[in-house]
């Protein structure tokens, strides 16, 4: 089986235990015992050595802080059983509900909320639980620098134990132990914020490092190696002038670039009028006019000739409509 079938026959197994001793279920020390301590470590999957209670914080104890590898990962607030919270028993845990919306208004939830969110920032863990062991409220209390406010997030609701187990799989990937260390909850979070998700369900690379070894080649692929290099040296054309042009395919769409880069150069062509370099004064008119018309005409100076000091000496005219580019 797998561990989360084995994981639901447990949780139905204490659900009825429960039934059986509600009537001892009084403080929150008795929720914490008797509920959330077992569905815990019996049905998520957490070991008692991951998890500290009353663990000290800012203002005050957090009362069940879970640690992978020693660092904090879930923060649960744990109220007693005879306060439940009241919030809409209709509401599905197929779908998330806005913190700061009207789902979450009474005053010990508005507060649990609140609390699980100081300590998850003060233990730094991203994802928090708010229960009374029959009621669970599942959030992220750590955006975790993301830039959005917490109370904006959204929160999963399971309104009773029965809807726990009727909705076990999405229980289970918000809470069980190799989920959170997995960080599988977060696409739930992110497709229930209309943000893009992305996970992948590999989670380890398919090849362990230092495992890559080179194979040798045999000797029909060493033979095919030479072939293949005889015949792709041809069409670079050092040895055959002539056969990149007989490879050369002309498409519909490279016709056409032809015609539009050819209107180009014609139109440019058009344009350019040469000087007679013999005499600088030529170029110093062509400036000065330039600059009188503010036409913002370019003048190219190509050629050995361009740099002739009679030719330098006659660009003295203050140009501030004409830009000479020096070739």
């Amino acid at each position: 089986m797998e561990p989360i079938d084995v994981a639901s026959e447990r949780l139905s197994r204490i659900v009825t235990e429960i039934d059986q001793y509600s009537e001892t279920i009084i403080t929150e020390t008795d929720t914490r015992v008797k509920i959330v301590d077992r569905i815990f470590v019996e049905v998520l999957g957490w070991e008692y050595g991951e998890l500290l209670t009353e663990d000290s914080a800012i203002e005050g104890f957090v009362d069940y802080n879970f640690r992978v590898d020693g660092r904090s990962k879930l923060i649960v607030e744990a109220k007693r059983d005879s306060a439940p919270f009241e919030i809409d028993t209709a509401k599905t845990p197929i779908r998330g509900y806005k913190l700061n919306g009207p789902v979450f208004r009474s005053r010990m939830v508005k507060e649990g909320i609140g609390q699980a969110i100081r300590y998850c920032g003060a233990k730094n863990a991203e994802l928090a639980c708010l229960t009374n062991g029959r009621q669970w409220i599942v959030f992220r209390g750590n955006r975790l620098g993301d830039g959005r406010d917490t109370i904006d997030g959204m929160a999963f609701v399971f309104d009773s134990l029965q809807a726990v187990l009727a909705n076990f799989a999405r229980f289970y990937s918000l809470l069980a132990r190799d989920s959170v260390k997995l960080l599988e909850y977060r696409p739930i979070f992110q497709e229930a914020e209309g943000r893009p998700i992305r996970t992948s369900t590999t989670h380890r690379s398919l090849i362990r490092a230092g495992s890559a070894k080179v194979i040798p080649a045999s000797d029909l692929a060493a033979n095919i190696e030479r072939v293949m290099s005889s015949f792709f040296q041809r069409l670079t054309g050092d040895d055959d002038q002539d056969m990149l042009t007989a490879c050369f395919v002309e498409t519909r769409e490279s016709a056409a670039a032809d015609v539009r880069l050819s209107r180009i150069s014609g139109d440019i062509l058009e344009r350019i009028r040469s000087l007679d370099t013999g005499d600088a004064a030529i170029l110093t008119s062509l400036i000065d006019r330039a600059a009188q018309s503010k036409r913002n005409e370019f003048v190219v100076l190509v050629g050995t000739k361009c740099s002739a000091p009679e030719v330098l000496r006659g660009l003295t005219v203050q140009v501030r409509h004409a830009r000479v580019i020096k070739v």
